[in-house]
């Protein structure tokens, strides 16, 4: 993995939740891989985190044991307890397949890697052609279309 590089004075802090950086992150993002791969930024509660631009580099973190992605297991119960407070209605979403580590994610991912074989995708292909004429349908008149708001996530 690209070890992290020093921070070139001219790659200004981003707010990477901010509607303008949302509008086009794209040319940051561009910078960031050449200029600096491995790129801290802030977070809520005076909280970092770092943005791994490098697919290679991305790839490396996601397959190296030593960093974790439930957050349970990767800090300590001090630091779990100075965890903001969320409220009960979103604590399943806390034990999400995405954000455990093996053997629960393995576990997991074996078992929904028996809904998506290529045989059952085969399958919901007309279903989904289907769906996808109706929300494409519902665009063409206006002549352009928000990507998100108006095909992945319609009902929103």
């Amino acid at each position: 993995m690209t070890q992290p590089t020093t921070i070139p004075n001219t790659i200004a802090p981003v707010d990477v939740t901010s509607a303008s950086f949302k509008a086009n992150p794209f040319p940051f993002y561009a910078r960031l891989r050449a200029e600096a791969p491995v790129f801290p930024v802030p977070l809520f509660g005076h909280k970092r985190a770092w943005l791994v631009t490098r697919y290679d580099d991305v790839l490396n973190v996601l397959k190296d044991e030593r960093f974790a992605k439930d957050r349970r297991t990767a800090m300590t119960p001090e630091q779990l307890k100075k965890m903001p407070w969320m409220p009960p209605m979103f604590k399943p979403l806390e034990y999400n397949m995405l954000d455990l580590d093996s053997p629960d994610h393995t576990r997991l991912r074996a078992l929904v890697h028996k809904a998506f074989t290529p045989r059952m995708i085969e399958q919901m292909r007309d279903q989904v052609q289907v769906l996808t004429n109706e929300l494409l349908d519902k665009v063409e008149a206006k002549e352009s279309m928000d990507l998100i708001a108006d095909f992945a996530l319609p009902c929103l």
